[in-house]
């Protein structure tokens, strides 16, 4: 993992993520922030913010509908750039 957080700073992120998508499940939510923790690059790292908790809505939308998706930062910043 590229940018390593602290145990509390991630319970943080999961309260704030599951606090706007309360219909994904606790492992979705999980999933999809440890999969958006390994592809941020570290200077996008806002730190719990709004877009921060919108990237990881965007991953677990994408992994609910396809199953096998390899993220990568890049292909994060296409779906959002084809998605407005």
């Amino acid at each position: 993992m590229e940018k390593k957080i602290s145990e509390k700073k991630r319970n943080e992120f999961f309260d704030y993520v599951k606090y706007f998508n309360s219909n994904f499940t606790d492992k979705e939510i999980n999933d999809g922030i440890d999969t958006y923790l390994e592809i941020v690059p570290s200077k996008w790292w806002e730190g719990v913010g709004t877009g921060d908790r919108e990237d990881v809505f965007v991953i677990m939308t994408m992994n609910r509908r396809k199953k096998k998706i390899t993220w990568s930062w890049e292909r994060l910043v296409e779906i959002n750039k084809n998605s407005r």
